[in-house]
């Protein structure tokens, strides 16, 4: 069918299509002569605003994806709506801000752990592997317990392997760096540089599990607390979100409409059935 009436009705007439539920517009045609495309009503603008925040809070609080049961009126998602939704993006927001900064951190902490707990392996203090005139320091993981052979090529080397074989600490005269590399090539050297710092692997190791502790504590109430908003606000957000994809799908809908100055033309499929209803 083809549904023409003057311009000033043009938003009357989008409603009453929405209500019946019983017309499927069809794009009308930009090439139409003596036609434009319609512009979308003012409310598209706030509702559209609206609409990507609530999105935005949705994905933060894990709800973009989740089934929601519950209803609420109309006027209860109305009332309101602005403020509730910046107080709720605030809290959201913090909370999840605070989830990723401590994620962040944790996951920082996990990594340097793992390299000071291969020099926790060799008795030494992390100062002592840097700031040599003289000598080069080789630090890394090997295959096997390569001491002999860098005794071979450096004899005034001294070599620290961990107990279980698989982590080495050479130091070695300048001069002979490169024939002391090539032996440790031999042996499968992967480089791994000493960390920043002073003192123990051992004590250092222990403070990071001290930090970690309390992030992962802090973690725990963060994704509590985001949990406990998540329970209390999905009804809102979710009806709030259907809500208002129906006020922009309406006030978008003139971009599917062909307007003059005074009229306006749509195209709709219209079950037959249907068409009394739709005709009234």
């Amino acid at each position: 069918v083809l549904i023409v009436g003057s311009r000033g009705a043009l938003k009357d007439t989008i409603e009453v299509l929405y209500q019946l539920e019983a017309a499927h517009l069809i794009d009308f045609s930009a090439e139409e002569e003596g036609f434009s495309l319609g512009a979308p009503l003012p409310e598209s603008s706030d509702a559209s605003q609206k609409l990507l925040k609530l999105r935005s809070l949705e994905k933060d609080m894990g709800l973009d994806d989740m089934e929601v049961k519950g209803q609420m009126d109309l006027a209860d998602i109305e009332k309101d709506l602005s403020s509730t939704i910046v107080g709720l993006e605030a809290e959201i927001t913090g909370a999840t801000e605070s989830k990723n900064r401590v994620s962040v951190r944790i996951n920082e902490l996990e990594a340097e752990k793992a390299v000071l707990q291969n020099f926790q392996a060799l008795p030494l203090n992390l100062e002592l592997y840097r700031d040599y005139d003289s000598l080069k320091v080789f630090t890394g993981k090997v295959r096997a317990d390569p001491s002999a052979a860098l005794k071979a090529v450096a004899p005034q080397s001294e070599v620290f392997i961990s107990a279980s074989g698989d982590f080495v600490a050479a130091f070695v005269i300048k001069a002979q760096a490169d024939e002391a590399q090539k032996a440790l090539v031999q042996f499968g050297f992967t480089e791994a540089p000493a960390p920043a710092g002073t003192g123990s692997p051992q004590q250092l190791v222990a403070k990071v599990d001290e930090e970690l502790t309390a992030l992962r504590s802090s973690l725990e109430e963060s994704v509590n607390k985001l949990d406990a908003l998540k329970d209390k606000h999905a009804t809102f957000v979710k009806a709030a979100d259907e809500h208002l994809s129906i006020i922009v799908a309406k006030a978008e809908t003139p971009l599917r409409v062909g307007t003059t100055d005074y009229t306006f033309a749509m195209d709709a499929w219209v079950p037959t059935s249907e068409m009394p209803t739709v005709e009234k």
